[in-house]
């Protein structure tokens, strides 16, 4: 392969190479196809940062003699990741494995599978969330509210709840989470999860 010719001294430049390519893959995942639908800081800078420590980690590894079982040792404790401050939704589950799977991919050897299988795997994975997005997912935002008719945050009164929170907010309100109680003052904080149709629609 290419990077042979320059010799061992030079694996800085394919690592360079690599490592860009990598970043373009992501910043598609995380700013143009997540980030632009769910407008969510926090889960973009985790997507982002655990597909770099990630790349980095399995490059380096690539260049040393391990066995399977350390390598897959290492996959899954990545894969388990839990962030215990609040419970992560399906989604972002799905992204953090995905920007875990593209940091794999881009430091598998390509001398045994080919750049050309590596490319397309890259450029697969990116369009096929592209297209799920656009075509059969609609955008939903979170935003968080204080609610002061603490009786409707009953289980019951759940209908209730997101009826008074869509005349209140106008929202197209299509589920709503209790994060905290406050009885000394009869009021909750609400995490209230919408659609924006004008978003999704790509307008």
């Amino acid at each position: 392969m290419i990077f042979n010719l320059f010799g061992q001294e030079n694996l800085i430049l394919e690592l360079l190479i690599r490592f860009f390519f990598n970043i373009v893959m992501i910043y598609i995942v995380v700013q143009l196809i997540y980030f632009r639908l769910q407008k969510n800081e926090d889960y973009r800078f985790a997507l982002l940062m655990l597909n770099i420590v990630v790349f980095f980690i399995f490059y380096l590894l690539s260049k040393v003699e391990i066995g399977f079982d350390m390598a897959f040792g290492i996959f899954a404790i990545f894969s388990v990741l839990r962030y215990r401050t609040s419970q992560v939704p399906v989604k972002e589950m799905t992204y953090i494995f995905i920007a875990i799977a593209l940091g794999i991919l881009n430091t598998i050897n390509a001398e045994t599978v080919g750049y050309l299988v590596i490319l397309f795997a890259n450029i697969a994975t990116v369009a096929i969330t592209f297209t799920i997005e656009k075509t059969w997912q609609k955008t939903e935002i979170k935003k968080s509210v204080n609610y002061e008719k603490i009786q409707n945050v009953r289980p019951e009164n759940y209908q209730l709840l997101i009826d008074d929170l869509k005349n209140r907010t106008g929202l197209n309100i299509v589920r709503a989470e209790v994060s905290d109680i406050n009885f000394m003052q009869d009021s909750a904080k609400i995490n209230i999860f919408y659609h924006d149709e004008h978003i999704s629609d790509g307008k």
